[in-house]
């Protein structure tokens, strides 16, 4: 029962379809998360009379957890949501840490069950991707809506859905070379995977695939005697191997040539309404790069940081973003906020400062070593190439914001750790800390999953009841989904002058947290309404400027605010309203942007 509730960390985290605004992610991450405090009771439940084991970078993740609270005390604004958001997320991650290591330290591999796991799960989702990309889903779950150019799973996300398929050859591979899947079955389901990794456009999957050749050479780099003892674990199927990467990698980039026209017979005859679908081929061709733009900005870190030690604080990416904006020439907007670096080194730089970041390279620093020191046993290829795989994304994206890709993380490295044993002198202890731990999580994620589904069911709702009404306000006093829950009353909601100063400060404590387009919106039209004019001329100019999608409903809640008895000067914020859109249409006229806003 032990392994089954560890892999449904996974199955849970990778697999839940249910993302709804104003919190898509939450239910994977809640639902995992609860799994892991009820897999960690059952562990020191099981185990209360023997010990349980803590790997070695747990430690690390321990100290981690030190830095962000760290850098939490230091910010100037108070606690708020990310940052509880975040100590919960990693002590989930140690229980789950804690979980796997009792369970290798009594002679439970879990390596094998991970792969069968990860290989299900990819197999669910190409056929989830394709169900979808082809119009079909919509039919069998109504709420799954929006039909975009590149192929999505059940994270709804392209590049996430690539990862997930990634890793699912990956595990393919690890169960053929360990006789655990033959190799028909194998060329079979990488095929299949490939078909829906070709429609994501995702150009990291072909780095994934890659990987399941270049691990074994980078150990035969950095360990030539271990890997000349070990050859043997792949030896008999290398070629085998290497024919699988072949296949998948022709499949990646032909494969969007014959789904094309399928999709646009589909298109025309209105079962599907997209653009054009995005093929790996076409991405590489791309020749812009948000992501080194957003990555230039770190040259003004060390004017705008206010304590370099600890960052700008959990979750608040975006802070630094937007203030970088303002101090570099010439800045290459995207028209919408950052809420993330793209990259693990730059994020923990930019949120958790230079403790943070000497805290996470310690990290890396011990995972290669663990690398170096390993059999290279098919367990070790396995475990070392899934670990790539979620690297390689974590430099162009941040699948660690997932708990299920964390979670997979902190399973893989206890696998190959180190483990430090702890035995209680009491069997009380461990089972009423668990028990604790337990309780905490239940109340917690009942108290976060009743406001969520206020906020959910108070956005979606067409006509609400008085009483939903009531829990749809109440939802934005919730320490951990607060700014969520506001965030969708605004959109939802038309402006009120009632208590306009107080509205205000509540929308700069949120924006100091994450100045996302609605909360700067409705703080430049209240701003607007109670003046002075200069000070909202600014704001409106600084919101259009960072999200031109924010001038319609900006203007129209401008005229709102006139008709129900403001006394601005509505043609002056109008023209400022113009002025901050300038940056925009000089980019249009493909002319170098002045910096607006």
């Amino acid at each position: 029962m032990l392994k089954i509730l560890l892999a449904s960390v996974l199955w849970c985290g990778l697999l839940l379809p249910f993302h709804l605004f104003p919190l898509e992610d939450l239910p994977n991450d809640v639902v995992s998360m609860l799994l892991a405090s009820i897999l960690f009771f059952f562990i020191v439940l099981k185990y209360r009379s023997q010990m349980v084991a803590l790997p070695v970078s747990a430690l690390l993740l321990l100290v981690f957890i030190i830095s962000v609270i760290g850098s939490s005390f230091v910010q100037e604004s108070s606690f708020l949501f990310s940052d509880y958001a975040y100590l919960i997320f990693l002590f989930a991650g140690v229980l789950v840490a804690v979980a796997a290591g009792t369970l290798k330290e009594h002679g439970n591999d879990v390596v094998p069950l991970i792969a069968k796991s990860l290989y299900c799960i990819a197999l669910i989702t190409a056929t989830y991707g394709l169900l979808r990309h082809y119009g079909v889903l919509k039919l069998l779950l109504p709420w799954v809506t929006g039909e975009t150019t590149r192929l999505l799973g059940p994270l709804n996300q392209a590049n996430l859905t690539a990862l997930v398929l990634g890793l699912g050859i990956i595990s393919s591979v690890f169960l053929l070379i360990s006789s655990r899947l033959r190799y028909p079955n194998t060329l079979l389901s990488v095929s299949y995977m490939s078909v829906a990794a070709s429609l994501t456009g995702s150009r990291a999957f072909v780095i994934f695939v890659l990987l399941i050749i270049a691990i074994p050479m980078l150990k035969l780099c950095v360990s030539p005697r271990v890997m000349s003892a070990s050859r043997r674990v792949v030896q008999n199927r290398w070629k085998q191997v290497v024919a699988i990467v072949g296949l998948v990698l022709v499949i990646t980039f032909v494969f969007p040539s014959v789904s094309r026209p399928i999709s646009d017979s589909l298109i025309q005859a209105g079962f599907i309404e997209r653009g054009e679908e995005e093929a790996v081929s076409d991405r590489f061709r791309l020749t812009d790069d948000y992501r080194s733009e957003e990555w230039r900005k770190l040259q003004a870190y060390p004017q705008i940081a206010e304590n370099p030690l600890f960052g700008f604080g959990p979750g608040r990416y975006g802070v630094f973003s937007i203030e970088a904006d303002k101090a570099i020439e010439d800045p290459v907007r995207m028209g919408t906020l950052w809420s993330h670096g793209h990259n693990l080194f730059v994020n923990v730089f930019v949120e958790l400062g230079i403790f943070g970041l000497s805290v996470m390279l310690a990290m890396v620093a011990y995972l290669f070593a663990l690398f170096w020191r390993s059999e290279f046993l098919p367990r070790d290829y396995f475990v070392f190439s899934a670990l790539g795989a979620l690297f390689v994304n974590n430099m162009l994206e941040f699948s660690f914001w997932f708990f299920g890709f964390f979670a997979l993380a902190i399973v893989l490295v206890s696998q190959v750790d180190r483990r430090v044993k702890i035995k209680f002198s009491s069997s009380f202890l461990p089972v009423s800390v668990g028990g604790a731990l337990l309780v905490t999580s239940l109340v917690s994620f009942a108290y976060v999953g009743s406001d969520y589904w206020g906020a959910v069911k108070g956005f979606h709702k067409a006509n609400l009841t008085q009483e939903e009404r009531y829990a749809f306000l109440d939802a934005k006093k919730n320490r951990f989904v607060g700014g969520y829950a506001l965030k969708a009353q605004i959109i939802r909601e038309q402006v009120s002058l009632f208590g306009v100063e107080a509205q205000i400060r509540e929308l700069e404590r949120y924006m100091s947290w994450r100045p996302e387009m609605v909360f700067m919106m409705r703080s430049a039209v209240l701003k607007s309404v109670i003046g002075p004019q200069e000070i909202a001329c600014d704001r409106v100019k600084e919101t259009v400027g960072l999200y031109p999608n924010s001038v319609e409903r900006l203007a129209d809640e401008l005229v709102e605010a006139k008709q129900l008895g403001a006394t601005f000067d509505i043609a002056f914020i109008q023209g400022c309203l113009a002025e901050g859109m300038m940056y925009w249409v000089e980019l249009s006229r493909n002319l170098p942007p002045e910096k607006g806003g």
